[in-house]
C-alpha cells in the first residue's frame, strides 16, 4: 500500500477519481514534526475535490472571480471528464 492511501486510510476518507488533482510535496521530515498540520492540509483538498465535483456552478462562479477569467474557461474542468 502506498504512503498516500495509508495517509488516506487514516483520515477515514476515500477519493474516487477527482475531477480537479493537486499535488503535494512534503518531507519525511514534516511529516514526523507536523502531523496535524499534514493532515489538516489533506483534508482540506479532499473537501476542495468534493465542493468542485458537487457544486459545479458555485465552483465556476468561484473559478471565475478567483482568477479572473471568463466561464467557458472555468468550465474545462468540467468538460475534461
Amino acid at each position: 500500500m502506498s504512503l498516500g492511501r495509508k495517509i488516506l486510510n487514516v483520515l477515514n476518507h476515500s477519493v474516487v477519481r477527482p475531477v480537479c488533482t493537486r499535488v503535494s510535496l512534503v518531507s519525511v521530515k514534516k511529516i514526523k514534526e507536523r502531523p496535524d498540520e499534514v493532515k489538516r492540509v489533506i483534508k482540506a483538498g479532499i473537501k476542495f475535490n468534493r465542493y468542485f465535483r458537487q457544486n459545479r456552478e458555485g465552483a465556476i462562479q468561484a473559478m471565475m472571480e478567483w482568477m479572473k477569467i471568463d466561464k467557458e474557461t472555468s468550465s474545462a474542468p468540467y468538460e475534461s471528464v
